[in-house]
């Protein structure tokens, strides 16, 4: 009984590492510019809806000529890890653009 539980351990652990190099994107509304970081609103639906109604994004990855402001629609590129906290924190953003 116990080796199952540890193989198991280990199998979760081994598809969390595959899931934090790929990209996952989502489509959000900005609620606040602040200094190195967007307050957004992930499109109803979406899977990061479900985690949080608000994330906080790290802008060191916008390119500083396209800077979002409130209201508009942004994609934002990330490893797929949100932080439990509120509200909540994308692990690394890879890439914000603004899409409307």
């Amino acid at each position: 009984m116990l080796v199952v539980s540890v193989t198991g351990c280990a199998a979760d652990g081994a598809d969390n590492d595959n899931d934090n190099n790929e990209s996952s994107r989502f489509e959000a509304t900005v609620l606040e510019v602040g200094d190195g970081y967007l307050l957004v609103e992930p499109e109803e639906g979406s899977p990061e809806r479900l985690s949080s109604d608000k994330i906080e994004v790290s802008t060191v990855k916008i390119d500083p000529d396209g800077e979002p402001k409130v209201g508009d629609v942004v994609l934002i590129a990330y490893d797929g890890g949100i932080l439990e906290s509120y509200p909540a924190r994308l692990a690394e953003v890879y890439g914000i653009e603004v899409v409307k």
